[in-house]
């Protein structure tokens, strides 16, 4: 039986990460990904060449039993006036779980290239920074999205044009975290790959490009950074060597964000033409100084202003009922007044 191709598994993985609502379509294409892809793998009988459900898989799914049957129990308590949780763990289980197990049948097909899914998931990332990138010096994709992508989320692309969402509905934290994770995942990648080969240099050109679409969607992905780095250094500290990808990689990656800078700025300005804020700012300009303000502020201090942001929204129960059992209604109902989703649900 032949094989969906890369093209088509490419495009199926791309829509299935991001989950894009097209006006023109009557369902998410998360769960649209997810249909095709099971019934791609029920024609091919793909899904019966395995005997046995892998030992891990169980225990994951006996993990999200146990957390759906505890979120139905305290929905129960409170008669059901808040079923926001139950409704996102059920979401969860039947599209992030199962179209998780499914993609892994259609991409670990070769065993032989462990590497070999993640390069399809990095590339999607990139395929989406290139969207935002567009998104950002286009107005003619611009007008497009606005027609036929649903606009999500509390931040209007009409109005923030120095923000981009690429193929999503709203560019912002949660765009910009999906980007973040490719950022580390082209990290990895380079960590594995020889210098020499035309991979190494197109992972370090995607670095880039992934790089400067966080800055256009939303800085809460820059928090990766230090992460990245320190990946780098467990690296040197357990091979007890530099590798040298990871010296080239070094020593290109200023060339590289460079490039990259002056390629948004020469199509910021040679083909979306520029724009001027409400305050007479250059468009271009307040991007420069939003990104720079997370790094250094007025009084010269350098800083990671998400960062203290994120820690202002750590809070713990008050009560060690709540502590231990939780308190359903707090995930709605009675929202505390925190954007970290662990502690929303340590909270529930």
């Amino acid at each position: 039986m032949k094989t969906m191709g890369v093209a088509t598994r490419l495009f199926t993985l791309f829509f299935f990460i991001y989950g894009v609502n097209f006006v023109f379509l009557p369902l998410h294409t998360s769960r649209i990904a997810i249909l095709v892809v099971a019934l791609y793998l029920l024609v091919t009988i793909r899904l019966q060449s395995r005997n046995s459900i892998e030992r891990s898989v169980i225990i994951l799914l006996s993990l999200y039993a146990l957390m759906l049957a505890w979120t139905f129990y305290q929905s129960s308590l409170l008669a059901f006036v808040d079923t926001e949780l139950l409704k996102a763990v059920l979401i969860m289980g039947v599209q992030g779980l199962l179209g998780a197990y499914l993609f892994s049948f259609l991409l670990l097909r070769d065993e032989k290239q462990p590497l070999g899914s993640l390069s399809m998931v990095q590339f999607c990332i990139f395929a989406q920074s290139a969207f935002i990138v567009l998104g950002f010096i286009s107005w003619e994709f611009r007008d497009w999205a606005l027609e036929n992508i649903e606009i999500t989320g509390n931040i209007d692309p009409a109005k923030n044009l120095f923000r981009s969402r690429g193929l999503m509905n709203s560019s912002g934290a949660y765009l910009s975290v999906m980007q973040s994770i490719g950022l580390f995942l082209t990290s990895y990648l380079i960590s594995k790959t020889a210098v020499k080969s035309a991979r190494f240099w197109f992972l370090s050109v995607s670095f880039g490009v992934i790089a400067f679409s966080i800055f256009l969607t939303g800085r809460t992905g820059i928090l990766i950074l230090p992460i990245i780095i320190l990946y780098f250094a467990i690296i040197v500290v357990l091979r007890l060597r530099i590798q040298i990808s990871v010296i080239t990689f070094v020593v290109a990656l200023p060339l590289v964000m460079t490039g990259c800078f002056v390629l948004l700025k020469l199509g910021y300005e040679l083909i979306l033409g520029g724009f001027t804020m409400p305050w007479g700012e250059d468009g271009f300009d307040r991007l420069v100084r939003w990104v720079v303000s997370e790094f250094w502020g007025r009084d010269g201090s350098i800083r990671l202003e998400t960062a203290g942001k994120l820690y202002s929204h750590i809070k713990l129960p008050e009560s060690w009922q709540v502590m231990l059992f939780g308190d359903m209604s707090t995930w709605s109902l009675n929202r505390i007044a925190s954007d970290i989703g662990v502690i929303r649900i340590w909270f529930a």
